[in-house]
């Protein structure tokens, strides 16, 4: 972000398979598991609130819990935020 402050941040994410797991992370650590490891496919909803320091970046991950690697192309959902204060 430009600016330091508290952020939050909402996602919406469908998968086509389940042992799936989504994680919000800040300068490409991990900081919040979003979502836990799925039993089963579906649209799946979370949101987070962080504090951030200007210029950090924020990006999220899906792992697959199972040990298969992920097709990105079978993936779809959005990712946005917002400063609070």
């Amino acid at each position: 972000p430009t600016f330091s402050g508290n952020y939050t941040f909402n996602v919406l994410l469908s998968l086509p398979f389940g042992s799936s797991s989504l994680s919000l992370m800040i300068g490409g650590e991990e900081v919040e598991l979003l979502i836990g490891s799925t039993s089963s496919a579906g649209t799946f909803r979370a949101s987070a609130t962080v504090k951030l320091l200007a210029g950090e970046e924020v990006t999220i991950a899906v792992k697959q819990t199972n040990g298969f690697t992920i097709n990105p192309y079978t993936i779809s959902g959005s990712f946005s935020g917002f400063r609070v204060y």
